[in-house]
């Protein structure tokens, strides 16, 4: 007897590829969106950063000169030297976990928003340095897009309206809002955390998806911002628990539920547990900071308020639009 004829090779290579062209193009245009969405800013230099600030800095500074995008101050001031700093410590040879520039010397891994072990500070410092923070805004778009193209996959859509779907929620108006702040690294990991959830309650492949679910978990906690990190496990929490309403025999349900909250439990702590090392210090460091001690800077009021809790459902915060 002999092997495949060419032609049924051929046909059968053809059938596999052209199964998988939609799913790499859909994959393909999330990805593009987000490089698109950031030409505006990059035409103008390949670095990022309301550079047009350092007016009023140093000697740089203008008499009468005109702050623009101020509302990014924190991205020039903040975001942007703990990238720099971080990179030059890791091409160093070490560790980004001191910042021996402010005040006395202060933690730079553990105050949470230098994000130095994320996973597009990761990303970033593969590149020279003056590229390094534009890497990281342009990773954190791309988590974010494929993230939801992921989500809605694993939600049985087309590729089509996976793409629609992962496009809209990178270039949604409140993400590019906060791009270049950790919230949005925090909130980029959403797409994978609910596809994550969701196998894991199928349960086809357990092992697996409890391990997806853990790196899901452990790469939003590294993100940074403990606030960003509340908003996302409160939303997590009510995804969970409709989930499982759905499921419920009453309800006409089908599945087991014991055998779901015993791996989503398994996958969580697993992940909290691979974050441990930057989140038990960032925790301990928080404890102490001007957001829970002093009182917020804008709002006099701390990072946690109960008075926070309306903004899911309107929202906004405390006089932004956004």
């Amino acid at each position: 007897m002999g092997g495949p004829t060419t032609s049924g090779s051929k046909a059968a290579w053809r059938g596999r590829w052209g199964d998988r062209w939609p799913e790499a193009l859909g994959v393909l245009w999330v990805v593009a969106a987000a490089g698109a969405v950031m030409v505006p800013a990059l035409v103008h230099g390949q670095s990022l950063g309301p550079y047009n600030e350092l007016s009023g800095f140093g000697f740089s500074s203008t008499p009468g000169a005109v702050f623009q995008a101020g509302r990014a101050s924190d991205q020039l001031e903040q975001m942007i030297p703990w990238t720099h700093l971080a990179w030059t410590q890791v091409h160093h040879g070490q560790l980004p976990l001191w910042n021996p520039y402010s005040a006395l010397g202060m933690p730079l891994a553990f105050n949470w928003q230098a994000a130095a072990f994320s996973v597009p500070a990761l990303v970033g410092y593969l590149f020279p340095l003056h590229l390094a923070y534009t890497a990281q805004v342009l990773v954190t778009l791309v988590i974010s897009g494929t993230g939801v193209y992921v989500l809605a996959r694993v939600l049985r859509c087309g590729a089509l309206a996976a793409a629609f779907a992962g496009t809209v929620f990178e270039l949604s108006g409140a993400f590019m809002f906060w791009l270049g702040w950790p919230l949005d690294g925090v909130i980029s990991w959403a797409g994978w955390l609910f596809a994550a959830a969701i196998l894991v309650i199928r349960g086809t492949h357990r092992a697996r998806d409890v391990v997806f679910l853990a790196l899901a978990v452990a790469f939003a906690v590294y993100a940074g911002q403990p606030d960003a990190l509340a908003v996302l496990a409160v939303g997590f929490a009510v995804f969970l628990v409709v989930l499982f309403v759905h499921r419920a025999p009453r309800l006409g349900g089908t599945g087991p539920i014991m055998r779901c909250v015993v791996d989503l439990g398994l996958g969580s702590i697993a992940g909290v547990a691979l974050a441990a090392p930057m989140a038990l210090p960032a925790f301990q460091l928080t404890r102490l900071s001007t957001r829970v001690v002093a009182g917020h800077a804008f709002t006099g009021d701390n990072a946690f308020a109960f008075s926070y809790v309306q903004h899911f459902l309107f929202p906004g915060l405390n006089g932004f639009p956004v």
